[in-house]
C-alpha cells in the first residue's frame, strides 16, 4: 500500500494485489494544495498571492467537480481522514487526469512555500512504510523553498522501484537526510 504524504498529512494510498505497480497521482497534489491553501489561505494574516491561488484552484474544483465537496478539508485541513475521503472523491470524479487543476495545485504549493512558509513543507510525494511488489512514480514537479520531489522512508519493494521525471525547483537548505542505515 502506497501512502503519499504533501502537506501536513496523509493524502492518498493506492494500491492492491489486482495491480502489482503503485503509482502516485495527480488527486495527491491536489488534495496536499486545499490543505495547505485552506491552512494558509483562509487566515486574516495570509498573503493575497496565496489566497488568490487557492481561491482559483477551489473555483477550479467546485466549477468541474460540483460534486465534490472541500469544505471538510477547509475546516480541519490536518485530518487525514477528510483528506483522504476528498482524494478518493477527487479520484472518483476523474480530476487526477485535469493538467489545469494540477497547474492550479501546484501554484497553491508554491504560494504557501514562499509566503506562508510554516504551514508546511513543498513535498511532491512523500513515501512512508510502503511495502510493495513494485512502485512507479513519475511525472513529479514541486516547486517552492525547500522543495522536495520525493521523500522516501521505511520502503520495502521485493520488486521494480521506477522514478521517472521528477523535478524539484527552488531554494536549497532543507534538512539534511538521515544518515544510511
Amino acid at each position: 500500500m502506497l501512502r503519499t504524504v504533501g502537506w501536513g498529512g496523509l493524502t492518498g494510498e493506492c494500491g492492491g494485489l489486482e495491480d502489482p505497480w503503485v503509482d502516485a497521482d495527480a488527486v495527491n497534489v491536489v488534495v496536499s494544495a486545499i490543505g495547505a491553501g485552506a491552512a494558509a489561505g483562509l487566515k486574516a494574516s495570509a498573503s493575497k498571492v496565496v489566497t488568490d491561488a487557492y481561491a482559483g484552484l477551489k473555483k477550479l474544483v467546485t466549477d468541474r467537480y460540483a460534486h465534490v465537496d472541500v469544505s471538510a478539508v477547509e475546516n480541519k485541513p490536518e485530518s487525514v481522514a477528510k483528506r483522504d475521503s476528498l482524494a478518493e472523491d477527487l479520484q472518483d470524479a476523474g480530476a487526477g487526469s485535469d493538467e489545469e487543476l494540477v497547474t492550479a495545485a501546484q501554484r497553491v504549493l508554491a504560494a504557501v512555500a514562499e509566503h506562508a512558509p510554516k504551514v508546511g513543507s513543498v513535498i511532491g510525494v512523500d513515501v512512508v512504510g510502503l511495502s510493495a511488489v513494485n512502485v512507479r512514480l513519475s511525472d513529479i514537479r514541486v516547486e517552492g523553498p525547500n522543495a522536495v520531489g520525493l521523500r522516501a522512508r521505511d520502503v520495502i519493494v521485493s520488486g521494480d522501484f521506477e522514478v521517472r521525471r521528477i523535478r524539484a525547483t527552488g531554494e536549497a537548505g532543507g534538512p539534511p537526510d538521515p544518515p544510511a542505515r
